[in-house]
């Protein structure tokens, strides 16, 4: 996705952190004030996210 996004005239960036994943990406918006964050999502089960919710779930509900 990233090659696609600079193609088209963006600055990609892709950073790694250890942590709670919507936490780090929460601090990170806070610090770095993007105009666009692109979050994936994969993995969990209908289930599972109602019971502990998402990272994309959060940060969206969380962000500034």
């Amino acid at each position: 996705m990233g090659k696609e996004l600079e193609l088209a005239g963006f600055n990609v960036r892709s950073i790694i952190k250890t942590g709670y994943p919507w936490r780090k990406i929460l601090e990170l918006e806070e610090r770095e004030a993007p105009s666009i964050l692109v979050i994936g999502s994969h993995g969990r089960s209908n289930v599972s996210d109602m019971l502990l919710g998402s990272v994309s779930d959060r940060v969206v509900r969380k962000c500034k």
